[in-house]
Parts: C-alpha cells; structure tokens; sequence
C-alpha cells in the first residue's frame, strides 16, 4: 500500500504528459491577463496629481506598517505601476524571466499595499496569480518560447527538459487553484455557518447591502435578485457545491473539464454583475488546466516555426 500510494503521488507530480512548449504558452497566457488585471485594478493612478497633497495613512496595511511605509507618494505609485507593466512585457516575452517575476511580485505588492492602505479594506485578486508566478518563477518557463531560450541558444548554453520539469510547475498551480476554490467553500461554511447555507433571506440581504452600498442604479440586477429569495438561495447552493467540488476537476476529461470551468467562469462574472466582485480575469487562471500547445492551428503552429527564439524546446528526457 505504501509503495502503491508513493507511486501515485509521483506520477501526480512528476508525470503530467505535455510538450514543454507548454509552460511557454502557459506563461504568456497568464501573463497577457496579468496586464488586464493591473489596468482593471490600478488605472487610476493615471489620474493621480503628482503635485497634489500629500496624505497619510490612517491604517496601513501590515507590512506597511511592519516596514515603515506610512504615506502616499504619488510619483513614486505611478513609476511602480510603470516598471510593473514593463516587468509583466518582459514576462510574457520571457526577457530575463526570472527577474521580471520578482520585480512584477514585489510591484504587485507594493501598488496593493498603496490600495488596501488608502481604502482600508484588503482585495485578494491577486492571490493565486502571485502564486502562479511563484510557480513560474521557480520552473523553466522562462527558457521556452522566449528571448531567455534565443540568449541561451546563442551562448551554447540549451539543455533538454526532463519530464518531471515540465509536471511539477504545472500540476503545482492546478493543485493551489484546486486548493484555493475548495478552501473559500470551507471558509463560508466556517464563519456563516450552515444557516448561510440553508437560509435563503441570507443572500437576500447580502444582495440588498451590496446593492445600497454600491448604489441601486450601478447593480440593478443584485438588487433585483433579492425579490426571488428562493433563486438567491440556489444561487448559494451552486456556489457551495462547486467550490467543494473543484478537486474533481483534476480527475476530468477534457470536454467535462471545460463545462466545469465555464461554469466557474460564469459564476466570477455573476459575482461581477450581482454584487460588484471584480474577479472578471481570474478565469484566465484555468489555462493552467489544459495543454494549451494543442490550441494552436496550423497557421500559428507554421507563423511560430518561422520564428528562431520560438523553436521548439527539446522534449522530455527522462522521468
């Protein structure tokens, strides 16, 4: 039983069949999102006044507080947003890719901090992408499909990826998405209670207060929801279930898996309209869960070959 269990946690981790070229695509994908979701979340440090007041933070978020950080400095905000979309290009070329994923985290950190500072609440939208990036930072991604992989071309310096290279990162992310979705469920549970998940005027009045907090006219529909408490509890149920259900996401084929993650994708963008959740790019994460290098036609698989940087990593090696 021992041996039996230990070989199929290594074939989890270590034997995930997909071409290396993957975790290429997979890196430009996530980071072609990250750019949306740097814009959706601080564009409006496009309009800070550089010559403006300066303010204080009345409670600055806990590592602000831990390094000392305790006011805006508004030029310093916008040149952080700058070198992060530099760092997030760099990433999705793969110039430098390690690099560009720490100076992307510690940006992503920073600006976050300026954010949850000045509105003294705290978003996690950036959660399990910081995570990808983690992931993709400690792989090789940064040595297939990009400048990385044309430098190491050019100074003799290519090596063949084993198998086990290519699984681990991916299978890493697919685990902490998994982990992420299945431990929101358990935390509704925990603190609501199994009344938030039996009691339909539950979601009627979360409808409401998001409605009036962010006015009636913004979420019509929210507030329009809140009339049919039966249809709001349903709505509860099927986020409960699913979010609980998300490691069987990983035991899919391909045409179940994609109807589950366009279930989940509906669900961030209902969250988006009904209650003013702006979670509308996480669903680009899901990418993680497929091998992507078969979406390519034949014209982008004969526009890539064309391309010298873009040539094909080795294959895998070895286990």
């Amino acid at each position: 039983m021992t041996s039996r269990i230990a070989a199929l946690w290594h074939r989890y981790w270590f034997a995930y069949r997909v071409p290396a070229e993957t975790l290429g695509l997979v890196r430009i994908a996530l980071g072609t999102a990250l750019l949306a979701l740097h814009f959706t979340n601080f564009i409006t440090l496009l309009g800070v006044d550089l010559s403006g007041a300066r303010f204080h933070y009345l409670e600055p978020i806990w590592y602000f507080d831990l390094v000392g950080i305790e006011a805006v400095v508004p030029i310093l905000s916008l040149a952080v947003f700058g070198l992060l979309l530099a760092s997030t290009v760099a990433i999705i070329l793969g110039y430098r890719t390690r690099t560009a994923i720490a100076v992307a985290i510690l940006c992503i950190f920073y600006l976050k901090g300026v954010r949850d500072s000045a509105a003294g609440d705290v978003h996690h939208r950036y959660l399990m992408w910081v995570h990808a990036l983690v992931f993709l930072m400690a792989s090789r991604a940064g040595e297939v499909l990009s400048l990385d992989r044309r430098r190491l071309e050019r100074e003799g310096r290519v090596r063949s990826f084993e198998a086990w290279e290519i699984s681990w990162p991916l299978r890493a992310m697919q685990t902490y998405v998994v982990i992420f979705y299945c431990g929101s469920a358990l935390a509704k549970l925990r603190v609501a209670g199994g009344a938030w998940f039996l009691d339909g005027t539950a979601a009627q009045k979360t409808l409401l207060e998001k409605s009036a907090r962010w006015s009636f006219e913004t979420l019509p529909l929210g507030s329009e929801l809140a009339n049919f408490p039966t249809l709001a509890w349903a709505l509860v149920v099927f986020t409960i279930v699913v979010e609980l259900g998300f490691p069987l996401v990983l035991l899919m084929r391909t045409v179940p898996r994609i109807l589950f993650l366009a279930g989940m994708s509906v669900f961030h963008i209902a969250n988006g309209v009904l209650l003013g959740v702006n979670f509308y790019i996480t669903p680009f994460l899901f990418v993680v869960f497929f091998d992507v290098s078969k979406l390519r036609g034949v014209w982008t698989r004969a526009w890539w070959r064309r391309r010298a940087w873009n040539r094909p990593a080795p294959q895998a090696g070895g286990t």
